[in-house]
């Protein structure tokens, strides 16, 4: 009775609609506003965020989250 035990694993692809059922979306809006309030119309975040949509899906929004991050500390210095 040396029987090996395999583990079995069922591997699934998953699509998008599998990991966020409904479809989940960030509201900018409020980003937007403060943005607007505290940085000249000159300045790149400003121009950036004002071609944004004001509803992201979840992956667009941490897809382009960390480049306006960037911007914002760039028009800190």
């Amino acid at each position: 009775m040396n029987e090996q035990l395999t583990p079995r694993i069922q591997i699934r692809d998953f699509s998008s609609q599998d990991v966020c059922q409904p479809k989940c979306r960030v509201n900018i809006r409020s980003l937007k506003s403060l943005v607007f309030a505290q940085f000249s119309k000159d300045s790149v975040i400003y121009d950036v965020l004002l071609a944004e949509k004001d509803l992201l899906d979840v992956s667009e929004f941490l897809a382009k989250v960390d480049v306006w991050l960037k911007l914002l500390r760039r028009n800190k210095h």
